[in-house]
């Protein structure tokens, strides 16, 4: 199984009003690991720096032989 750093556009619907009669989209950029399946392996990251550091941190345990 392969592992991935993707970067991803996210869209999430926003509510500007309390009581939700007027919405629009927001896109922002997070970086995750996904595997081959495209199936997501990590937390979502606002940058590609702390998403290595979190991939650095999960492989320090992982026994390299």
């Amino acid at each position: 199984m392969s592992v991935v750093l993707a970067r991803v556009n996210v869209e999430d619907d926003e509510w500007v009003h309390p009581d939700g009669e007027e919405s629009h989209r927001r896109q922002r950029i997070v970086y995750m690991y996904v595997n081959d399946d495209g199936i997501q392996l990590s937390p979502e990251f606002q940058s590609i720096v702390q998403a290595k550091e979190w991939y650095a941190e999960m492989m320090s345990d992982y026994p390299y032989e």
